[in-house]
């Protein structure tokens, strides 16, 4: 049987934080769950927490504990998440047998299955919440992927019940929309909602060129970005989603920080690759870092830095997990 203990409160460290900002003001707000509220969202993830409490840790299908334990319901939002935790994470990890068959309140499931749809349900629930008050959830890697595998698995071959809709087309192919849209949740409006929160609806980064042509032939030839656009000498790129723009300038850059960071998935390749097409990496050490020729490795992210043909310092990343911009 997996690590489910470990995975469990890696889950639950993602889905406390918007639990975190739950008062009375925000109870009524309605959620991607149609007809749930926030308030009717936290209850479920408590209560379907609490039940697979009991079943771990030997219990049967009972009422939840908030209502054969009345002291469960005292406190605020997240210390009844907090107290639901401790209580899950502790079951499973005294579970004595991982082979055993669980009862829950829709069925009966082998250990391993019960853990899964635990840990899944929990991720899924957090997004609502999460979305439903303006935050945008980073999922790391292993608890996305272990998530998206059982919702795969199940609901492609079992009736969803009343928490989960039809599936619906993912906006991209991140595992963290693929797993919504799969639970039946359309991502856009949501992640709209959280975009344009304080009236601001797009970002993008600017650089300055002192020679354009030139500025164009290095991210051109030598990066490989193509402008989508050049409207009034300034160039315009998209990169997966993400956009920057070059302009005209009798300024120079300081080169003393980095303006734009280019996430890659193999850095040393990427490296490697540029350095043949003649860029020079920068070398930054720094105390209690380790750095191998000019890449920095922080363990959770590996990045390299070099200047681009105006002097700007752009720097390559390469995340150890789920990048923080994959949502």
């Amino acid at each position: 049987m997996n690590d489910w203990p470990k995975l469990l409160a890696g889950t639950y460290a993602v889905v406390r934080e918007p639990i975190a900002r739950i008062n009375d003001a925000v109870l009524g707000q309605p959620t991607p769950c149609s007809e749930w509220t926030v308030r009717d969202v936290f209850d479920h993830v408590v209560d379907t927490i609490d039940m697979f409490s009991r079943a771990a840790g030997g219990g049967t299908r009972s009422a939840p504990v908030a209502e054969s334990d009345p002291d469960a319901a005292v406190g605020t939002a997240l210390e009844r998440f907090d107290a639901a935790v401790e209580r899950n994470v502790a079951a499973w990890a005294s579970l004595a047998d991982p082979s055993a068959v669980l009862s829950l309140s829709f069925g009966d499931f082998p250990a391993e299955a019960a853990a899964a749809i635990n840990q899944m349900d929990s991720l899924i629930h957090g997004w609502d919440l999460a979305v439903s008050l303006e935050l945008a959830p980073v999922w790391p890697r292993e608890v996305a992927e272990t998530a998206l595998r059982t919702a795969e698995k199940r609901f492609r071959t079992r009736p969803r019940g009343t928490a989960f809709g039809p599936e619906v087309p993912a906006p991209s192919d991140s595992l963290q929309d693929r797993l919504i849209a799969l639970s039946g949740r359309d991502v856009l409006p949501w992640r709209s909602a959280v975009s344009t929160a304080g009236g601001i609806r797009d970002v993008y980064a600017k650089l300055p060129a002192q020679d354009l042509e030139r500025a164009r032939r290095f991210y051109q030839e030598t990066l490989g970005l193509v402008p989508f656009a050049d409207i009034h000498n300034h160039l315009y790129f998209d990169v997966n989603g993400a956009h920057f723009m070059i302009f005209p300038s009798t300024g120079s850059p300081s080169g003393t920080h980095d303006q734009v960071g280019l996430v890659v998935d193999d850095l040393l390749a990427e490296v490697t690759r540029l350095k043949t097409a003649g860029v020079c990496f920068k070398r930054y050490d720094i105390r209690g870092v380790t750095v191998r020729g000019e890449i920095m490795d922080t363990g959770a992210m590996k990045a390299a830095w070099f200047m681009d043909s105006e002097g700007n310092l752009l720097s390559l990343a390469e995340f150890a997990g789920t990048s923080p911009f994959e949502r």
